[in-house]
């Protein structure tokens, strides 16, 4: 989602503005405040931006996207749909959600839909594509769909589906997967 596009809808609703501001605090220790500003663009048109607020030495330091890391930046284009999903109940289709992330993110942000039964109200769905492998700890393997190829024909099954003790809820799933017996990893 487009940077300028989630500034303007978070600019609308405060509410959103303050989910998305905690979250991005949880995640990176130097910000402490989430602003959104806006300039007009060179056809007059407003155009709203985030404005990311670091403390440094005790001091605000205003830090706009052009300098931001892509990390930040990719959480903030990312919360939007999360928050809108998340309270609707529906589910959110993501490629490659995790890039540009820190990979000790992915636990945070996938224990937004991990956690929600507890939590009670409607229960969100994500379906993400990604290349690391630890997260299949996380989702555990009926949660977990691999993809495989053979003769140019791409084909998915769940962890679940694997017949056999290769998988087994007391152990992890990293190790079979790297050691190449559950499929789904290339023959590079």
């Amino acid at each position: 989602m487009d940077l300028h596009k989630v500034a303007q809808v978070l600019n609308e609703h405060e509410d959103v503005r303050g989910y998305v501001e905690q979250f991005l605090r949880e995640c990176d220790i130097g910000i402490t405040r989430l602003q959104i500003a806006s300039e007009e663009d060179s056809d007059g048109q407003r155009r709203f931006f985030p404005v990311f607020i670091h403390e440094v030495d005790g001091q605000e330091c205003p830090v706009k996207p052009a300098t931001e890391s892509a990390g930040t930046k990719q959480i903030f284009r990312m919360m939007l749909p999360i928050a809108a999903v998340v309270a609707a109940g529906s589910v959110l289709v993501l490629d490659e959600f995790d890039l540009y992330l820190h990979p000790h993110l992915l636990p945070k942000l996938l224990g937004l839909f991990l956690h929600q039964k507890a939590a009670g109200g409607p229960v969100a769905q994500l379906l993400f594509s990604t290349h690391h492998n630890d997260v299949m700890d996380l989702c555990g393997r009926y949660r977990t769909t691999l993809v495989n190829k053979d003769d140019n024909q791409s084909y998915a099954y769940r962890l679940d589906e694997i017949p056999g003790d290769v998988i087994r809820n007391d152990r992890t799933l990293v190790a079979p997967y790297n050691d190449r017996k559950i499929g789904g990893v290339p023959r590079v």
